[in-house]
């Protein structure tokens, strides 16, 4: 199903080189009382993770969030959302001081989310604004391997949350020749990430039982957001968005007006 995400995200970009994607509907806002839902897949190569001392290595990598945005229009300027979908927690590799090397499989758990975002007019199509919002996700352990060896009866979930809040710069632009316009944007990004064992992962590998816990939190505070969407018409809208430095991660996506 990753696999998917990534062709999901190609297919986007090679179908229209125009365009690039959206932070929720934040950068147009919907208007008063308007209401739209998306349908977004968000892709995380990468997330940098403050490394604890009882450990050499930690390393979360091909995180994939699949989920339906609920977005509702409050005033002219202001946006609420909330997020549902499924997400999983990545490839985690965990090397320990002991010498143990853990890599860690997950599968698809249930993700929350909700959000406000803000945008405003300060000249002829130029906007500023800011997005915040929270993000849960579960997801239990699939597989683990022990210093290279498949573990069996394994068990265990792993929780993650994020809060997030991005100042954004927006410019409208319109394609005359299709009728379209886009909203390519530019903002910094403020999180804070933590990843946490719900108890310990337990499984039995190389002739014993073994298990593995955490509560880890991202190693970088500040990102990059840059992207843009793309208005087909009135009612529909697609988007893509790449966020670097505390991540490396791609959103793609499509959104309906009501």
């Amino acid at each position: 199903m990753k696999r998917i995400g990534i062709i999901v995200v190609a297919i986007l970009i090679i179908a229209s080189p125009v365009f690039a994607a959206s932070i929720t509907n934040a950068v147009k806002p919907l208007g008063h009382m308007k209401f739209s839902i998306a349908a977004e897949d968000n892709y995380i190569f990468s997330r940098d993770i403050k490394k604890p001392e009882n450990r050499t290595k930690f390393e979360i990598e091909d995180m994939n969030q699949v989920y339906a945005n609920l977005g509702l229009g409050i005033t002219p300027c202001l946006n609420i959302y909330t997020k549902l979908g499924i997400s999983d927690s990545g490839e985690i590799q965990d090397e320990t001081t002991s010498a143990a090397i853990q890599k860690i499989t997950t599968d698809y758990g249930f993700l929350w989310g909700v959000g406000a975002s803000y945008a405003k007019e300060i000249s002829a199509g130029w906007k500023i604004g800011v997005d915040a919002q929270f993000n849960w996700w579960k997801a239990g352990v699939d597989t683990v391997t022990y210093n290279d060896l498949s573990a069996t009866s394994v068990s265990g979930d792993i929780i993650n949350f994020e809060y997030q809040a991005t100042p954004f710069v927006t410019k409208r632009i319109e394609i005359p020749q299709y009728n379209w316009v886009m909203n390519p944007y530019l903002g910094v990004k403020f999180s804070y990430f933590k990843t946490k064992t719900d108890d310990q992962i337990k499984y039995n590998a190389a002739g014993g039982d073994r298990s593995t816990s955490w509560t880890l939190r991202g190693d970088d505070y500040v990102g990059i957001v840059v992207g843009s969407d793309l208005e087909i018409n009135d009612k529909i809208a697609l988007q893509v968005e790449g966020r670097f430095i505390d991540e490396t991660a791609i959103t793609a996506g499509g959104t309906y007006k009501f």
